[in-house]
């Protein structure tokens, strides 16, 4: 099964998913938003699902998330190390979903930054449950 995601993430990373999308915060009023969710966030602590069918790879300024699912997740946060987190209003079944990494807060309020804090662990939580993520790879 692992084999099966792993060579379709590379597969998508190459050729593109035909359903993809990102999501953009822009306004300031956005910001002070993800700011606030982040801060009031907690980090889940049920166990996150074993049947791991979800999968993130980093390319640059961007978490990409791959949902190998036949299941929209909706409403989701997306938590890196347990510390950071954002949301993300709908992960696409079959398709990878995009968001950049100065969408990701912490509870004090600052963004991520990747240079300092390396993104070891991504979480999904959703109505759905809780799911970790394979990976994350990191694109070259």
């Amino acid at each position: 099964m692992f084999r099966q995601i792993a060579l379709g993430l590379a597969a998508a990373t190459m050729v593109g998913c035909s359903s993809s999308g990102s999501f953009d915060i822009g306004s300031k009023e956005d910001v002070a938003r993800y700011a606030t969710f982040a801060a009031a966030a907690k980090a889940p602590t049920t166990a996150p699902a074993t049947d791991v069918q979800i999968a993130a790879l980093i390319s640059g300024p961007q978490l990409h998330i791959y949902n190998f699912t036949n299941r929209m997740i909706e409403n989701a946060s997306v938590w890196i190390n347990g510390e950071y987190v954002t949301q993300v209003p709908i992960i696409p079944s079959m398709a990878e979903q995009s968001v950049d990494f100065s969408h990701f807060y912490n509870s004090a309020g600052l963004v991520l930054n990747t240079d300092k804090t390396p993104v070891k662990t991504v979480t999904v939580e959703s109505g759905n449950g809780v799911h970790a993520l394979l990976g994350p790879l990191i694109q070259q």
